[in-house]
C-alpha cells in the first residue's frame, strides 16, 4: 500500500498554501502529545489520490519539518524508524539487543554492490584504489562500507601502522564474498554465451613473473576478440590459489601445478629459472662451475608462498647446499635491482630477465644444474564451468604460448648452458 507524508498533496490542496494540513496541525497542537501523534499516524496511513509536483511536495515538507510545543520536531522518516524501534522492543522485552546476525537477514540487507566494493577494498588494502577501480568517490565507498559493517554488526577492517588489513570476520565474510561474486559472473558468463564468442568477460589470475610476456600474448588475443572484457588480477602463487578456491578468478597462469586443488593443470611452455649477479662478479666468466662455489654469497629470494622461493629451495635441498645468508625481498624488480647493486645474487625466472641481459645491466652465473627447468601452466578449477570467452582464451595460449617465449627468449641463454 503506498503511503503518504501528512504533507504530500491531497484533493482540496493546491500546493501553494498548508489548506487543511496546516490548519489542521494547528489545532492538533493544543492537543496532549499523544492524540497529536495518533493523527499523524493516521495521517501517514492514508492514500495518496492525485499526483503531485515535486516543488510542491519540498514546500510542504518544509511547513512539517518543525518543531511542535514540546520542542519534538514531526518528521515522518524519524516517525517510521521510531515505530520499528518500538516494535523491536515489544518483541523483546528483555532489553538485550542480541546478535545483528540472528536480529536481521544478511539477504534482505547487503547489496551486491557492497560485496563488490568490500572485495576491491580488501583486495587493494585501499579504500582509494578500490574507488579508483569502480569509478566511484572514496566518501561513496566509505560510506558503503559502514553500512556493511552496520549491517554484519562487526568491524570488517582495522589500521595497524597505517596499514588497511581485515579483521578475523572481515577475512571469513571475504571468503564468502568472494564466493558469491564468483558465481554471479558465472551466471553472467552462461548468459553471454547466448550471443556468442565475440561478447563476454574473462577473469584470469597471473603470478608476478608472467606479467613480463603474458600482456603481449593478451594483446594479439584481443586484437582477435575487441568484444571481450579482460580483467587481471596479479599475486605469488599463494594469493592464486586462494582466488581459484574462492572461485573469484577463471583461469589462473602459474609454475607449479596446484595439487591442493581438485584443478585441471595444462602445460604450456617451458619455464626456465636462472642464478643473476652483477656484471662485477668473480665468477660471472666461469663455465659450468658448482653451486658450493657459492656458499658463502647472499642468496636475494622471494617471499614465502612464492613459487619463486620455491623454486630456489629446491634447488638448495637438491645440491645439499646451505646459503650463508638469505634475504627476502618481496618482487622481482628489487631483487634484479639488489642483484646489480652488488648486494648478493639471486635466484629468477628468465623471462623476468629480457631488458637487463640485452642492456647488459645484470649477467648469469653459469653453474652447474641451471637452468633450473620448470613449465608454464594454464589452470582452472574442474567443477569451473568455463565461458566460450574463457575457452577461447585457454586455446590460444595453449597453441601459442611456447612459440612466442621461444623466440623471445632461447637467444639470452649462454651457449653452455643447458646440461
Amino acid at each position: 500500500m503506498n503511503q503518504r507524508c501528512p504533507c504530500t498533496p491531497h484533493d482540496g490542496h493546491d500546493g501553494d498554501t498548508h489548506g487543511d494540513f496546516g490548519s489542521q496541525y494547528e489545532r492538533d497542537t493544543g492537543s496532549s502529545r499523544a492524540v497529536r501523534h495518533r493523527r499523524w499516524d493516521e495521517r501517514l496511513k492514508q492514500k495518496s489520490t492525485r499526483p503531485f509536483g515535486m516543488r510542491q511536495w519540498l514546500k510542504q515538507c518544509q511547513y512539517f519539518l518543525i518543531h511542535d510545543r514540546l520542542g519534538r520536531p514531526f518528521d515522518p522518516f524519524v516517525t517510521t524508524i521510531e515505530a520499528n524501534r518500538d516494535a523491536s522492543q515489544a518483541n523483546n522485552p528483555s532489553g538485550s539487543s542480541g546478535n545483528c546476525l540472528s536480529a536481521m537477514s544478511l539477504l534482505r540487507s547487503l547489496t551486491l554492490r557492497q560485496l563488490q566494493i568490500f572485495v576491491a577494498a580488501a583486495r587493494h588494502a585501499s579504500f582509494v584504489r578500490a574507488a579508483e577501480e569502480l569509478h566511484l568517490s572514496q566518501p561513496g565507498v566509505s560510506m558503503q562500507l559502514k553500512q556493511l559493517e552496520s549491517i554484519v554488526g562487526f568491524p570488517l577492517f582495522e589500521r595497524i601502522n597505517r596499514q588497511l588489513t581485515l579483521t578475523e570476520v572481515g577475512d571469513r565474510l571475504l571468503h564468502h564474498a568472494s564466493r558469491i561474486l564468483g558465481e554471479i559472473k558465472d551466471a553472467e558468463d552462461g548468459l553471454q554465451a547466448l550471443k556468442g564468442l565475440d561478447l563476454g568477460s574473462i577473469s584470469i589470475g597471473i603470478i608476478s613473473t608472467s606479467k613480463y610476456f603474458l600482456p603481449k600474448l593478451l594483446a594479439q588475443f584481443v586484437k582477435q576478440h575487441p568484444g571481450v572484457d579482460v580483467r587481471i588480477s596479479e599475486g605469488n602463487r599463494e594469493t592464486l590459489l586462494g582466488l581459484l578456491r574462492d572461485n573469484a578468478i577463471d583461469l589462473a597462469l602459474m609454475g607449479q601445478a596446484p595439487r591442493e586443488l581438485d584443478a585441471i593443470s595444462e602445460p604450456l611452455a617451458p619455464h626456465p629459472y636462472v642464478i643473476v649477479a652483477s656484471t662485477g662478479h668473480p665468477l660471472r666468466n666461469e663455465k659450468r662451475f658448482d653451486l658450493q662455489e657459492l656458499r658463502h654469497e647472499t642468496f636475494l629470494l622471494r617471499e614465502p608462498g612464492s613459487g619463486t622461493r620455491a623454486v630456489a629451495e629446491r634447488m638448495f635441498r637438491d645440491h645439499l647446499f646451505t646459503p650463508a645468508k638469505v634475504t627476502t625481498l618481496g618482487s622481482n624488480e628489487t631483487i634484479k635491482q639488489a642483484a646489480m647493486a652488488g648486494m648478493g645474487i639471486g635466484v629468477l625466472s628468465l623471462h623476468t630477465l629480457s631488458l637487463e641481459l640485452r642492456s647488459r645491466e645484470i649477467v648469469l652465473l653459469d653453474v652447474l644444474g641451471t637452468p633450473i627447468d620448470r613449465a608454464w601452466h594454464i589452470v582452472h578449477m574442474t567443477s569451473k564451468w568455463l565461458s566460450p570467452a574463457s575457452q577461447a582464451y585457454r586455446t590460444f595460449l595453449l597453441e601459442n604460448t611456447s612459440t612466442y617465449l621461444e623466440r623471445e627468449y632461447s637467444e639470452l641463454l649462454p651457449v653452455r648452458g643447458r646440461d
